[in-house]
């Protein structure tokens, strides 16, 4: 029988240069779960001593300081393990710039626990339905499709069939890990989600959004621009950034070109994207360049921490 509870729940959070600012938002979260694993990578000191101080005062915190940037896919596989050997059967991801509503994690165990058995087992993810905190728009979900792609908002109670969700957020049964592998280290950042979630879709399994559950994210410093009556929000993601998202990127088509509607999403929002730092974000040459160097990278199956 498949049920979720705070008992057997923990959640995994990785942190880099984050600052004492950002630790409200993990506060925010501690006592929705049973166990919180932070995964450090070797940052600043600002940060070690608001990790240290925040350990201090929560029971329930355990940190893991890298000596080293292992990357986001490594440092959360570093939290599924210590999960996994403590004997948690769910694990949920958090990013430190999202920002958890104080029902979130309960609304998706009332739902999950409220569905019937066969609905339960084919449950893979439970994810919430996003607010971008600089936009305040709502975030829309890919939905599995044979030919095109759809993508559809939340509605009450949940929504289903949906291809691929973002990781903070999302709410994981460890045995899923147990079947189909860890996060996939070598893509460092970037497109990590995109990589499990299409898995499990491949094993067919299935990802879900609750309505009730909400995270408000944080997904680089938006801003919105009117074009023609259109709103047009870029991200302003760093050049460094650039260059994972398109190494990641390519490697996701290619590993994943079967699923069209993702593929032909995905295709969609990098023109999309390119127009966007085009017309409307700063430092485009640098941008592209690392851009270019990132599909260069891929193509060559190039991958890991960035090197010139």
């Amino acid at each position: 029988m498949y049920i979720i509870s705070l008992e057997n729940t923990c959640a995994v959070i990785v942190t880099y240069n984050i600052g004492k600012q950002m630790i409200d938002n993990i506060k925010t979260f501690i006592n929705q779960v049973h166990m919180v694993y932070i995964i450090d990578n070797n940052s600043d000191d600002d940060t070690i001593e608001a990790l240290r101080l925040l350990k201090s005062s929560y029971s329930n915190v355990s940190i893991i300081f890298n000596k080293d940037n292992q990357g986001l896919a490594a440092a959360q596989n570093i939290g599924i393990r210590l999960a996994m050997k403590d004997g948690y059967e769910w694990i949920i991801f958090l990013d430190h710039d999202s920002r958890p509503h104080k029902s979130m994690v309960s609304n998706m165990f009332s739902l999950y626990n409220s569905l019937s058995e066969d609905k339960k087992q084919c449950i893979a993810i439970i994810a919430p339905r996003i607010i971008d905190i600089n936009t305040q728009k709502e975030y829309s979900f890919l939905l599995n499709s044979p030919f095109f792609f759809k993508r559809q908002y939340c509605v009450a109670p949940y929504i289903k069939n949906i291809v691929s969700v973002m990781n903070s957020g999302s709410l994981i049964r460890t045995d899923v890990f147990t079947k189909l592998g860890l996060f996939e280290e070598q893509l460092f950042i970037d497109y990590v989600d995109y990589d499990f979630c299409l898995n499990i879709i491949s094993n067919h399994l299935s990802i879900i959004a609750v309505y009730d559950a909400i995270l408000y994210h944080e997904l680089g410093k938006r801003k919105n621009y009117n074009l023609l009556k259109i709103s047009i929000s870029p991200t302003f993601h760093s050049h460094l950034r650039r260059y994972y998202i398109y190494r990641n990127r390519i490697y996701t088509w290619k590993k994943y070109y079967y699923i069209h509607c993702f593929l032909i999403f995905d295709i969609l929002a990098a023109c999309y994207d390119l127009f966007r730092i085009l017309f409307f974000e700063n430092d485009k040459s640098i941008k592209l360049l690392y851009i270019y160097r990132g599909i260069r990278d891929s193509l060559h199956n190039k991958f890991g921490a960035y090197t010139k």
